[in-house]
């Protein structure tokens, strides 16, 4: 399935244990939806699901921008590696037909 225009693009994430990995608190509260906390209680547990939230998320932007950009620089090694590759093989090849030819003649 192609994805929509309108469908907000997937986030990248770091794996476990990567030096520039994010850290969201694990949820430690017991509460299980709206109703079973006095009113007073219930908003004090929603700013904090509210604080949990935005944490996580500014933890996802960064993690996403780390690792878009690590992603790049690994695809410029590559591109450059690649063609130094290229050059040595071209290189190589050259002074190979310009040895057969001197010792062929």
């Amino acid at each position: 399935m192609a994805p929509t225009k309108n469908a907000p693009e997937e986030l990248k994430s770091l794996p476990t244990g990567h030096p520039k990995a994010g850290y969201t608190a694990p949820v430690l509260d017991g509460q299980q939806g709206v109703g079973t906390l006095p009113d007073n209680e219930q908003e004090w547990h929603d700013d904090n699901v509210q604080a949990r939230q935005d944490a996580a998320d500014e933890v996802a932007q960064y993690e996403d921008e780390i690792a878009r950009q690590e992603n790049e620089d690994r695809l410029a090694a590559d591109e450059e590696t690649a063609a130094a590759q290229e050059k040595a093989t071209k290189s190589a090849a050259a002074s190979k037909s310009t040895s057969t030819s001197s010792t062929g003649s």
